[in-house]
């Protein structure tokens, strides 16, 4: 039975990954627990400065989607000196496609922290998003100009974003994050 839940979550995992083309490393999987510590610091911290102090900031000029459109762009952009690093994981990848990926996982995240008012929340998907690509998945979805596959996704993850925000909006009660309410 164990092995049919392990194999169940392997080809659930697989399946994801299919959907964005990437492939599994065939790394072992108690390196995701360690990876996760790793990526807490090696970039999930990042989430403090962009979801912490710079989305609020944003919100009081903007709306919630484009203030977090305009981080997105922002943090991408953030970003670029690693293309120019030698060795650099990002050396291989498409700006524009980390680009695209970095808006998605950016509204993503300003989504989360808006929802829970929790920056630990962010910090850990954004963890989470580094370990599973950079350390347990392929980068194929980033090395080339995103395929349709990709942007349907991307597209889809921004849609259920929405929805949920709208929802929420609706129904039950979404503070700005950092407010007394």
């Amino acid at each position: 039975m164990r092995n049919g839940l392990l194999n169940g979550k392997r080809n659930c995992s697989k399946f994801v990954a299919c959907v964005v083309q990437e492939s599994y490393l065939g790394n072992p999987w108690y390196l995701f627990i360690l990876y996760i510590p790793l990526m807490i610091f090696g970039g999930g911290l990042e989430e403090i400065g962009w979801r912490g102090v710079f989305q609020p900031l944003l919100e009081k000029r903007f709306s919630f989607i484009m203030a977090a459109l305009i981080e997105g762009v922002i943090w991408s952009l953030w970003h670029l000196p690693l293309w120019f690093v030698p060795n650099a994981s990002q050396g291989s990848m498409n700006f524009l496609a980390f680009s695209l990926y970095t808006v998605t996982l950016g509204i993503t995240l300003a989504a989360i922290y808006r929802l829970t008012d929790s920056i630990w929340a962010g910090i850990l998907i954004h963890a989470w998003g580094n370990t599973v690509l950079g350390g347990m998945y392929t980068l194929a979805s980033l090395n080339n100009f995103p395929n349709t596959k990709t942007l349907i996704v991307y597209a889809i993850q921004i849609l259920v974003i929405l929805l949920i925000m709208t929802f929420q909006k609706k129904y039950g009660k979404v503070s700005q994050p950092g407010s007394k309410e």
